[in-house]
């Protein structure tokens, strides 16, 4: 809770001091909802993985696996733009992959 409210005011003043422009769908709504899903899919491969491997095992192939959700996710709502994207290492792969799906 603590965070949310020190994110709200350093967005508040970033858009008081730089008149910095955020959409309400872009930088709040769809992480939200990237979010709930891949905890969504964290507590159902988890609870598929523990009846089949260890816990530790279980644990960590579920971190594995949301974490390309999570990624896969960020791309199909496009919470990055291009310019976001230039900034993440080996983003030539990255851009292959958005422009083969976008076809």
């Amino acid at each position: 809770m603590c965070h949310l409210i020190t994110v709200t005011i350093d967005f508040a003043i970033l858009k008081k001091i730089i008149n910095l422009k955020l959409k309400f769908s872009t930088f709040i709504l769809k992480p939200i909802l990237a979010t709930v899903m891949m905890i969504i899919c964290a507590l159902f491969i988890y609870n598929k993985l523990i009846y089949i491997f260890a816990e530790k095992t279980s644990l960590i192939l579920t971190l594995g696996l949301v974490v390309l959700i999570y990624s896969i996710l960020i791309i199909f709502l496009k919470i990055f733009d291009k310019n976001n994207l230039y900034m993440i290492p080996f983003n030539n792969k990255i851009f292959k992959i958005i422009k083969h799906e976008t076809q």
